[in-house]
């Protein structure tokens, strides 16, 4: 599948008047539910540019069902999409999600954030003077302004953490006002998340070490949805190509944009694949069916966009002298509540429709 047939597919969708409709008072959250930000890469259909334009392969296609899940969700108020560089490159991520936004008829802000990741080391300038200010973006004073206006804002980071901790370092006022981040990143010391076999890289977090480090060095609450909670998680590919034939407009949508990615996961992993970031939006809305406890951070900090290589990566231990503790989630409390997980991220982007 070319970009260019991608392309006319997100405009289709975003065309049809049968779209899923825009939320009504309705199907608005309910007053308890959590004010959340989701931090994303959205890169769902493009066809090449993995790691942050990096990679000619296609990016993965989870933040995208991320996304649908969070949307009409009573236990979530989905403030914003703030769109981050990780997947691809962050202009066509934003083009991506605005498109996904109509599909799900989602009248949700969806605002640029960062195009590359923080230096590795604090940037100053000849004179000695911070250039910290230059990571503020239209999508970190976004974050700002949400804080501002409320007590607590929950931000679920599923892409690298470059605009969270741009916040960190430029508007420390707020921070108290951030209830907590929820994040896919980590493995665990010692047993490193597989799948099919191989083992899976710390993405999110090798996309930007320092950034989730000052995160973690922060005194934001914070909750892991681990790699290998998340790779736990599988479902048949066989299910995208269903839905890419699909009479539904959505499942259609999600569908034909997951195959460039589905097609080369299933030649260089396998056939069956975690829908790793919605696992983190499951947590806010099903969270007793997930084994979670207070581990300590091992960091082991790398340079960013080395995706592939497995030492760049964030490692939590049980040992209570490992780092700051936080709590990990680690497991599916059963097999039931792993699927249950799937059949509902499916739902959420269009699978299992009756034709």
């Amino acid at each position: 599948m070319t970009w260019a047939l991608v392309a006319a597919l997100i405009g289709t969708a975003c065309a049809n008047d049968t779209a899923a409709p825009a939320t009504t008072d309705e199907t608005r959250p309910d007053p308890n539910a959590s004010a959340v930000i989701l931090s994303t890469d959205t890169a769902m259909g493009l066809t090449s540019g993995r790691g942050n334009g990096v990679s000619a392969a296609p990016p993965d296609v989870d933040d995208n069902w991320a996304f649908a899940l969070a949307s009409d969700q009573a236990a979530i108020d989905l403030l914003g999409v703030v769109v981050t560089m990780g997947n691809g490159p962050v202009v066509p991520e934003v083009s991506v999600a605005r498109a996904t936004a109509d599909i799900l008829g989602s009248d949700v802000p969806v605002v640029e954030g960062a195009a590359t990741w923080l230096s590795v080391e604090p940037l100053t300038d000849y004179t000695g003077s911070s250039l910290d200010g230059d990571c503020v973006n239209d999508g970190v004073r976004f974050m700002a302004e949400q804080l501002e206006a409320r007590d607590e804002v929950t931000i679920v980071a599923i892409g690298p953490m470059t605009d969270v901790a741009c916040v960190v370092l430029n508007f420390p006022e707020l921070v108290d006002r951030v209830d907590r981040v929820v994040a896919l990143i980590g493995n665990l010391s010692g047993d490193p998340a597989e799948v099919n076999g191989s083992i899976a890289g710390d993405f999110n977090y090798s996309m930007d070490p320092r950034a989730a480090n000052l995160v973690l060095e922060s005194d934001i609450a914070f909750t892991a949805i681990s790699m290998n909670l998340a790779a736990s998680a599988l479902f048949p590919l066989s299910d995208i190509y269903d839905m890419a034939e699909s009479s539904d407009p959505r499942g259609q949508y999600f569908g034909r944009a997951s195959t460039p990615y589905a097609e080369h996961y299933e030649q260089t992993v396998g056939p069956e694949k975690p829908i790793w970031d919605a696992v983190a939006v499951w947590h806010l809305i099903e969270p007793s069916s997930q084994e979670c406890a207070s581990m300590g951070v091992v960091e082991n900090s790398g340079a960013p966009g080395v995706y592939s290589d497995a030492d760049t990566g964030l490692w939590f231990s049980g040992d209570a002298d490992a780092g700051r503790q936080i709590t990990v989630c680690t497991e599916f409390t059963s097999d039931a509540e792993s699927e249950r997980f799937i059949d509902a991220a499916l739902l959420a982007v269009g699978g299992g429709v009756d034709e």
